[in-house]
């Protein structure tokens, strides 16, 4: 007598090949930047999580800074939020992928 082995039958394999291909696939980089871009017509004065305006961002220019980590899976979020602050407004930002890009007008 010989082992008698059992396929699954084609439907089931399907089903498992279907919700295998179908996980989602979060974004993940040990990297992430988040960039500002002046849409406006005046120079804004600005720094990152600071109040002290080292730098200048002229209009039409972007300026960003790295993170570190982001990971948009929801059962192992990771992404630091960073503040931009000029003289007239601080924008609290948030990662939503690797690259994320804030345009502000001021």
């Amino acid at each position: 007598m010989g082992i008698r082995t059992r396929l699954l039958p084609p439907y089931l394999f399907l089903g498992i090949l279907t919700l295998t291909a179908c996980r989602k696939k979060y974004e993940h980089c040990d990297s992430a930047t988040i960039c500002v871009k002046n849409t406006g017509s005046t120079p804004i004065p600005y720094a990152w999580n600071s109040n002290a305006f080292a730098d200048t961002l002229q209009p039409g220019q972007s300026t960003c800074t790295v993170i570190g980590e982001y990971n948009a899976d929801p059962k192992n979020q990771a992404g630091e939020i960073v503040y931009f602050e000029t003289n007239n407004a601080t924008w609290a930002i948030k990662p939503t992928a690797c690259r994320t890009e804030k345009e502000i007008d001021h």
